[in-house]
């Protein structure tokens, strides 16, 4: 395991603050509290990483992260703050996912973006594979967008995985990145 990389870091304070049941608590603004699940996958088999790298340059224009890549051999995708009734959450992709979901959408996403995070069948996290150096994990390569939207409004979510996710857990699986669009006004309604 990568025990020094912030990935690491962060899987480790999820998993600290999660149940032995997979559940954690998570405040809501009616100053109460619910139990949802948060689960990871096996790691990252190296057959299918092969297979996945064999797959990527295919697709020539498309990158993997090292930070993500981190991520993938620790956990090969999850859910994240799923209700343990009604489901729900954020679905982190594994590989296999990825390559059907990819296919699925290829042509209407930009050339180097694939999907790796989905919310509700209907939104997704992406990686723009243009704005990834390989030379240094300070890159801000995701973007969140509906596929409606990915060619006209993706949200610039200024992160990479490792910090996303981090910010996503600190946040308690709440869309941080749109808080700053509500003023004060709006929160006293």
């Amino acid at each position: 395991m990568l025990t020094d990389s912030i990935i690491s870091n962060v899987l480790k304070n999820i998993s600290e603050k999660t149940s032995t049941d997979q559940q954690i608590s998570k405040y809501l603004s009616t100053k109460s509290y619910r139990q949802e699940k948060i689960a990871f996958n096996d790691p990252l088999e190296i057959t299918d990483l092969e297979k996945f790298f064999r797959f990527f340059s295919k697709e020539s224009k498309l990158v993997l992260p090292q930070d993500y890549l981190d991520f993938l051999l620790i956990h090969n995708g999850g859910i994240l703050y799923s209700h343990p009734e009604y489901g729900g959450g954020l679905e982190l992709l594994s590989l296999q996912r990825i390559e059907e979901l990819y296919a699925i959408y290829k042509e209407f996403l930009p050339v180097g973006w694939y999907p790796i995070a989905v919310e509700e069948g209907t939104e997704f996290l992406f990686i723009d594979s243009n704005l990834c150096n390989s030379a240094s994990r300070a890159s801000n390569y995701l973007f969140w967008a509906s596929i409606e939207d990915i060619n006209d409004a993706p949200t610039n979510l200024n992160s990479n995985f490792e910090l996303w996710l981090d910010r996503y857990f600190a946040s308690q699986g709440n869309r941080f990145w749109e808080w700053m669009k509500y003023p004060v006004e709006y929160y006293y309604r």
